[in-house]
């Protein structure tokens, strides 16, 4: 499916490439001579069957091929698109061109120049023709780039310094030898210890196996910060830092969906480690085909409040390649290995006992790698999941859906620990903690106990409870006499949750029985009537 999304994004890009490279359509401009934009005489315009002397000037709206030399001497617009195909320039561009929405640029020449000009957003700067040297100018805040080149034949630089970028970085061809595009230039006023941060609000794609690209080629000591606040999807090269000095960090908002090619960085990892962070506010997806092999030298960072599901990713790598989850955080798994297939490096692997760990195979899992004590944890695998040890759970146990195997290694629930049954289930009873206790829904903070329903029931009813705070909580049923007659709920019970069990009293004589709710000194006590 991610191939098929994959190729999808390559067509709709393809379709951002202006129709003048391809034929020339009724109603097209090309200048004609150098001049001034608004005037007529520096345009000819396509009739649809030749070139002829056009009678106004474009307004931006239009196919527009620059041959010439041409004054911008009024604001404009490009809403259409312009392509560079001879060396012509727009003078005083800085100052009247804007580039509207789904206003393209395409640089269809060598070397040359980029305008100047405001990038708004939905616009586009596309360069295809690119061979050996890159055009001056590439240090603007465009909002769409897109680099399509398939004949460079070395690697160029970008330049970009302290640049926002308001789009996506499309690389959607490269060349059979791979040359490297590379967004810094080196020492581009990024020496240690400022940074040269660029921001990407968009995606960045690598959409064919060709296409490569990294931060800077610089053996110097440069200090790069990559921020992307959206997915980074590539069939390529993604590499960190292709030079050997710089101290590259990339910090990931989106989803990392590696199809193709590899993922590494060439930067003396021992001094400079180049890190890829994970700092999004929501879940984020790391995939990496199985086709892919090990990702080299990086190091990986989950950030405070990340939650990132590793799928069924495999990093892979020598001791260069690291993996470290910041406190509170949460790690999500459906390899059939869990962790210890996901982190399958033979760098050093951090996971706090404070983590929250969630797995959703589709087939059985067994985990080595999660540590002996975690703050939450979830099953919701259909199948079975276990552990290679015992586990102690702080937090919520969480059963889903699935069956939670503790019959060899056991899993403790902690003294402020809880298990919420949601249709999951253990191997064999948690103590404290019998099947059939739920957490429905957010209760407010009080001592209640419900009304069971059904009321009068036959064989079982259901009973709801909520505690003001957190605390050793007990629900047991009692017959006519007073006598305990089975235990519903035993342990610390969580404030701000109803919480639900059920009375099955299937092998239970006809009569009345009570429910009876007590924490701390509060005691809570319902009659409930059995009809057979």
């Amino acid at each position: 499916m991610r191939t098929k999304i994959s190729l999808c994004i390559l067509a709709s890009l393809f379709m951002l490439l202006p129709a003048n490279i391809f034929s020339q359509s009724n109603g097209d401009f090309r200048s004609h001579g150098q001049g001034k934009w608004n005037s007529a005489a520096t345009w000819q315009t396509y009739n649809g069957t030749t070139w002829v002397a056009a009678s106004a000037a474009p307004t931006g709206s239009e196919n527009i091929t620059l041959r010439d030399s041409v004054d911008v001497n009024i604001s404009i617009t490009i809403t259409g698109e312009i392509v560079d195909s001879l060396g012509g320039k727009l003078g005083n561009s800085s100052t009247n061109l804007t580039f509207g929405n789904n206003g393209v640029y395409e640089h269809a020449i060598n070397a040359g120049s980029v305008p100047s000009a405001a990038w708004g957003p939905g616009s586009t700067c596309l360069f295809t023709a690119v061979k050996d040297t890159m055009p001056s100018n590439c240090n603007q805040n465009f909002y769409n780039f897109s680099w399509k080149c398939p004949n460079n034949t070395t690697a160029v630089n970008l330049s970009w310094n302290n640049n926002t970028i308001g789009g996506n970085v499309n690389v959607i061809q490269g060349n059979i030898n791979k040359t490297y595009l590379r967004l810094t230039d080196s020492k581009t006023g990024n020496s240690a210890p400022k940074a040269n941060v660029i921001t990407i609000n968009g995606d960045i794609n690598l959409l064919d196996t060709t296409s490569v690209l990294t931060s800077t080629g610089s053996s110097g000591g440069d200090t790069i910060e990559i921020h992307v606040k959206g997915n980074i999807t590539s069939h390529g090269i993604l590499n960190l830092a292709n030079g050997s000095g710089a101290a590259c960090n990339w910090y990931l908002s989106g989803d990392l969906n590696l199809q193709d090619g590899s993922m590494t960085t060439n930067s003396s990892v021992g001094t400079l480690a180049d890190t890829f962070f994970f700092v999004g506010t929501t879940k984020q997806t790391f995939y990496k085909a199985d086709s892919l092999g090990s990702i080299s030298n990086v190091n990986f960072i989950v950030s405070p409040g990340a939650i990132v599901d590793l799928t069924t990713t495999s990093i892979g790598g020598s001791t260069t390649a690291t993996f470290t989850q910041s406190s509170g955080t949460t790690l999500m798994t459906s390899h059939n290995r869990g962790l210890s297939g996901n982190l399958s490096m033979q760098g050093l692997k951090i996971l706090p006992k404070d983590g929250n760990y969630l797995y959703h195979g589709i087939t059985s899992q067994i985990d080595s790698l999660v540590p002996t004590t975690v703050n939450n944890l979830t099953i919701d695998n259909p199948d079975t999941v276990s552990f290679s040890k015992a586990d102690t759970v702080n937090g919520v146990l969480t059963l889903k859906q699935g069956l939670l195997n503790n019959s060899v290694n056991p899993i403790v629930i902690g003294t402020n620990g809880s298990v919420v049954y949601a249709g999951g289930h253990t191997a064999v009873p948690i103590q404290g903690w019998p099947e059939g206790v739920k957490n429905v829904s957010p209760a407010p903070r009080v001592f209640k106990l419900f009304n069971n329903y059904p009321n009068p029931f036959n064989p079982s009813t259901i009973i709801r409870f909520t505690v003001p705070k957190d605390g050793f909580t007990s629900l047991k049923v009692l017959n006519i006499l007073g006598q305990e007659v089975t235990t519903l709920f035993e342990g610390n019970a969580k404030s701000g949750n109803m919480l639900e069990v059920t009375f099955d009293a299937r092998n239970r004589p006809s009569g009345i029985y009570f429910a009876r709710l007590q924490q701390g000194d509060k005691v809570s006590i319902q009659k409930m009537n059995l009809i057979k």
